[in-house]
């Protein structure tokens, strides 16, 4: 069954983006000016998390009234270093188009600040920025939003009397039609152009988890009346009564349970001698493998690309069941953030612990971009060295994939934009007529580049710029070497850069090491062993 809902789920959005002149997706940075709003309502137990932000104009945090109505307690928590808030009133609605604004008494005597907006916009990409459903760490998402036309030209039949009856947001309402993955928790995201300007407000969409079809309310046109204007108060009484109704008596397809919880924010530890930073992946289970179909997804993107230089038993090893993917519980571990940087490696060379190699084995790069090394043992030196261990191939996978499995870290289409793969600057080039966008990195990125296609828990490069080694688990059939690799590289195209594609050589066919690692280790602090 299909489900109907407004983006009022316990789950909500906070990244935002470099307030600088670059228009590159992968410079997104958390802002002082978009929040994570948590509101505890008397209408229900739990507490909602949605998105709020402030634009330059306004004194106060735009974000969607359905997420604030009937709640007493209300705070912001910034992305980045910016300043929380606590506190915070309904100062202001617009309740034809499901807005509310927010303030406090010491939001009213501070500087305003905030994002800027686009007085007038068509159609074209957007990036939506805030936290997916069940995902940690913050992340803009690209959308497309198409032109405004009437909310009810969006929604299906057997929605429209509720929101008729609702008035809010109202049915003739002008709205952009999104195209692209919301979810659950986008309710009050700010949609952004790449040069850091506010077009719309994400406001609601279809279908359980990933959204299909949203819609997204202009900025410009917000029409702000306060709350204590006569009429309003018993008006906002009302639709949080509705709202309860409509959000927790609806129905859902048979056997879905909604989470309680997001997915908390990750626990890190900082390895200040290495200048490394691990998160804490917690027990729990996990997802593994392919499904027929999604192997055979593989290789007809294989196709897409490398013509007729595919074969199907390169793929055919990644399905554990024709139907389901694998499925187990792993114990916590602690993972890398990045891959190994040259950087460190040359701290273990120095050390004594690893060998200093030639570059053939060990191709030179610029200190902040991984290591790459053709031979594994070097990986398990520096592992020793470090305190660590290389992750297994089960550990590496749900640290790249997330808890709802993504076939990329970021989601389940692929994106050029979300990872230095190999476009159209690589020097290996498709045996098809396709066209390759640009990712400006021949070979090796910054370990701290490509930020829009961080997995789930927040690590860089899970898929692309190198090919990653992991260890063989003894659970996961398929493979007789003792350690393979994951997640691309990039020379590599996004059929290898999937999560669980499983790669033998650190050698591209023309002889170009591909290869790095980051390690895990069982417990953090000082401990070795």
């Amino acid at each position: 069954m299909r489900r109907w809902f407004i983006l009022i789920t316990s789950l909500s959005f906070v990244f935002t983006i470099r307030t600088s002149v670059s228009a590159q997706v992968n410079r997104f940075e958390p802002s002082p000016h978009v929040f994570r709003i948590h509101s505890k309502c008397d209408v229900e137990p739990r507490q909602r998390v949605q998105t709020g932000f402030r634009v330059k104009r306004q004194k106060g945090i735009i974000t969607a009234l359905h997420g604030v109505l009937g709640c007493s307690t209300i705070t912001a928590q910034p992305g980045g270093n910016g300043r929380s808030f606590a506190n915070l009133k309904v100062v202001a609605v617009d309740i034809s188009r499901d807005l509310a604004l927010l303030r406090s008494d010491e939001m009213a005597q501070s500087d305003s600040g905030g994002l800027d907006e686009v007085p007038t916009f068509t159609t074209g990409e957007l990036i939506v920025v805030g936290y997916p459903r069940l995902v940690a760490s913050q992340r803009p998402t690209t959308v497309k939003a198409e032109y405004i036309e009437p909310l009810y030209n969006l929604l299906p039949e057997q929605v429209i009397p509720y929101l008729r009856r609702r008035s809010s947001p109202m049915l003739d309402l002008d709205v952009y039609s999104v195209e692209g993955h919301l979810a659950p928790g986008h309710s009050g995201a700010p949609l952004i152009t790449r040069d850091w300007r506010v077009v719309a407000i994400g406001n609601g969409g279809l279908d359980v988890g990933r959204v299909e079809m949203a819609w997204a309310v202009p900025v410009h046109a917000i029409a702000w009346k306060p709350v204590t204007q006569a009429g309003i108060a018993a008006e906002l009484k009302k639709l949080a009564t509705m709202d309860f109704e409509f959000a927790f008596n609806v129905a859902v397809p048979e056997g879905y349970e909604p989470p309680e919880q997001i997915l908390p924010p990750p626990q890190v530890w900082n390895d200040l001698s290495l200048n490394a930073t691990y998160v804490k992946i917690t027990k729990g289970e996990y997802q593994f493998g392919s499904t027929y179909v999604e192997a055979n997804k593989g290789l007809q993107i294989c196709y897409e690309y490398s013509g007729g230089l595919c074969g199907w038993e390169a793929f055919a090893d990644e399905i554990v069941h024709q139907e389901r993917r694998g499925t187990g519980v792993l114990p916590d571990f602690w993972i890398m953030e990045t891959e190994v940087t040259n950087a460190q490696y040359d701290q273990c060379v120095r050390a004594g612990a690893c060998s200093k190699l030639s570059a053939s084995v060990r191709p030179s790069g610029p200190p902040d971009h991984p290591v790459r090394l053709g031979e594994v043992k070097h990986a398990l030196d520096f592992a020793r060295w470090a305190c660590g261990r290389l992750p297994t191939e089960l550990e590496w996978e749900k640290a790249a994939r997330g808890p709802e499995a993504y076939l990329y870290p970021w989601g389940n289409e692929w994106d050029a934009s979300h990872a230095n793969s190999c476009g159209a600057e690589c020097s290996k080039q498709p045996k098809t007529n396709i066209q390759l966008a640009s990712d400006r990195y021949p070979e090796t990125a910054p370990v701290y580049s490509f930020a829009t296609g961080r997995s789930p828990y927040g690590l860089y490069h899970m898929a692309g710029n190198v090919r990653e080694w992991v260890a063989r688990d003894k659970n996961r059939p398929g493979i007789s070497h003792d350690y393979m690799m994951k997640g691309g590289s990039f020379y590599d195209f996004p059929d290898v850069l999937r999560a669980a594609d499983r790669l033998r050589s650190p050698i591209d066919s023309d002889g170009t090491v591909t290869a790095g690692f980051r390690i895990v280790r069982d417990r953090v602090g000082n401990y070795c062993g």
